[in-house]
């Protein structure tokens, strides 16, 4: 006939260490996917980063251009308001609205640029 005391301390030790082998595991596993979580926020901080960088080149870029084309806007209404335009569309004026139009060009543009450095 078994002896059941004589198993008990057998048998309480199998299922200790089943039960603490399935914890430990289960702790690899938590550790494991907090890692990975890291490496995830890590990776999207990084890539939203690059994002940002990009996103500022872009506007830079852009605002550039902008500045080009709101030089060019403010030259044309400044001929427009100081030169005589015929049935063409052609404006006429002096050398000095010429002038003083493009110089007033360059200074909207180089203003405009510093915003964008």
């Amino acid at each position: 006939m078994l002896n059941k005391e004589k198993l008990i301390l057998p048998v309480s030790i199998i299922v200790g260490c089943i039960i603490l082998g399935g914890f430990l595991y289960g702790q690899e596993v938590v550790q494991q996917n907090g890692i990975s979580d890291r490496l995830d926020t890590q990776i999207a901080v990084e890539e939203e980063a690059e994002n940002d960088q990009q996103k500022l080149e872009d506007e830079k870029k852009f605002g550039k251009i902008g500045c080009i084309g709101l030089a060019e806007d403010n030259y044309w209404d400044y001929m427009a308001l100081n030169g005589t335009e015929d049935e063409e569309a052609v404006i006429w004026a002096d050398n000095y609205t010429w002038g003083v139009a493009e110089s007033n060009k360059q200074t909207d543009i180089e203003n405009c640029m510093d915003l964008y450095k």
